[in-house]
């Protein structure tokens, strides 16, 4: 039998806590959350950063995720957990890491190695919402541009994650924004998260200084 998201979830948790990254379990509640009001309103606060375009969210999930998290959890009036792992379709992996690879980013940052063959790093990162749902506010903003499908930029996808599986299925794997920084601290001279929620950082290049 197929595991469930949430048991997914309670696994990642537990990956988390043996790599010694700092996280909060969410709180679980029935609540839906996940509406088109809810899109709406995030979008209209994304808007309001002065935050006009995702263009540059496109291969950039990590980043944007991250910086956008504080914001959607204003908006959604409850806490979001950054959450990271694969993302598979019926057909196809879109970004499927391992448990190593995980492991390894966390002890010694991003590597020369993990960039051979693909234009970015092998990671997805969306939101868990304490209903259990998901959120995420990159993934067709990746593949608009892989796509070549401009009416996909910005668009704002989520619900039961089971419901939607298998297009896309949603793996998470770690979880919490200290396992994310921790990375990027093992990289000295490297800037790859924001370091503010506005348009300029969003959009400011990756630095990655990573070992060959």
């Amino acid at each position: 039998m197929t595991a469930t998201y949430i048991e997914k979830l309670h696994a990642a948790y537990d990956f988390t806590e043996k790599l010694g990254a700092s996280f909060t379990r969410l709180p679980t509640t029935e609540t839906e959350f996940f509406t088109g009001d809810l899109g709406e309103r995030l979008q209209a606060a994304i808007s309001n950063k002065g935050i006009t375009s995702f263009a540059g969210a496109a291969g950039q999930c990590v980043k944007w995720s991250h910086a956008l998290r504080p914001l959607a959890e204003e908006i959604l009036g409850a806490p979001i957990l950054l959450t990271f792992g694969q993302v598979i379709n019926a057909s196809r992996a879109f970004f499927n890491p391992s448990w190593a690879d995980l492991q390894n980013w966390h002890q010694m940052g991003f590597s020369a190695s993990d960039f051979e063959g693909r234009s970015g790093i092998n990671l997805h990162s969306w939101w868990t919402l304490p209903s259990g749902e998901v959120m995420d506010v990159t993934l067709w903003s990746t593949l608009s541009d892989a796509w070549n499908r401009p009416e996909l930029l910005g668009a704002v996808t989520g619900g039961w994650p089971d419901k939607i599986a298998p297009n896309p299925t949603y793996v998470p794997m770690v979880v919490g924004d200290d396992y994310i920084e921790t990375v990027e601290r093992h990289m000295p001279f490297s800037r790859f998260l924001a370091r503010e929620c506005t348009l300029a950082e969003l959009n400011a290049m990756p630095v990655m200084m990573i070992k060959t």
